[in-house]
């Protein structure tokens, strides 16, 4: 389980229409916790890793009109 593995990571849950959540992972063994419960639920998840940011922006298509909003974090 990810042998090379740089911490943090961000462990991605979703289904097959829709996402489930994000969990933000900073050692190993809170990684392998996190598996074990993933193993209950139909679902799958990514890893990626954690990248730092100061906001994200997301990007909205009505028709013609966008919108684009900024979130702080």
């Amino acid at each position: 389980v990810l042998p090379n593995a740089e911490f943090p990571v961000v462990v991605k849950v979703s289904h097959a229409h829709r996402g489930m959540g994000k969990i933000k992972v900073d050692t190993m063994d809170t990684f392998r916790d996190t598996a074990t419960i993933m193993a209950l639920y139909d679902a799958y998840a990514t890893c990626e890793p954690f990248i730092p940011c100061e906001y994200g922006i997301r990007v909205q298509k009505v028709g013609s009109t966008y919108r684009v909003y900024k979130k702080n974090f």
